[in-house]
């Protein structure tokens, strides 16, 4: 089990392998799989309440260059969606470990590298800046993301961002019951 601080340095640090699920967690994440009766990126739709269409519409036509993509991220509600992670890593309690969903590609990683697309970086960080601390008030060194590298990825057709929250549950509940607001430019 890790501390928020363990996990923010891992992190920063780029060592996401090293983020895990507990035995447990794992155990019910592998079943959950082999239950599937569809593709693990038809599941995550359904679940969202999303089509699988759109996001191959907006991703191929609406918005085929990288640069749209970016552009796009997160400038509409309806491009997004927050939820808590159901087969979190192992963090300790008071580490809430929730998921933003975007129908639009988020390129963070160039290629099959490891090297990020610091635009894109700094529009995640805009977003998460503006939405949890100008809007919520919570405190820069009370949350941290990523977005797993492409090795990492178990979902690899739906972008989404780790978000780790270090609080209270009640507060997890209110980003959640609020959801997060686009930035407007």
């Amino acid at each position: 089990m890790l501390s928020f601080q363990q996990a923010r340095q891992l992190v920063e640090s780029g060592k996401l392998e090293r983020l895990e699920r507990s035995p447990e967690c794992t155990a019910l994440y592998r079943k959950h799989k082999e239950g599937l009766t569809e593709d693990i990126v038809v599941d995550v739709c359904k679940k969202l309440h999303w089509s699988l269409q759109e996001i191959t519409f907006l991703n191929t036509v609406k918005y085929p260059e990288q640069a749209d993509k970016i552009a796009a991220a997160f400038s509409d509600a309806a491009l997004f969606k927050i939820t808590v992670n159901e087969f979190p890593y192992w963090f300790e309690p008071c580490v809430s470990h929730l998921l933003i969903w975007s129908k639009i590609s988020l390129p963070l990683y160039c290629g099959d590298s490891e090297q990020i697309n610091t635009t894109l970086y700094k529009k995640i960080e805009e977003f998460l800046r503006y939405n949890l601390e100008q809007r919520l008030g919570i405190s820069s060194e009370d949350y941290c993301f990523f977005i797993n590298t492409s090795r990492l990825q178990s979902v690899k057709g739906i972008s989404h961002i780790h978000l780790l929250l270090r609080s209270n549950q009640q507060v997890a509940r209110e980003i959640l019951s609020q959801q997060l607001e686009p930035l407007i430019d």
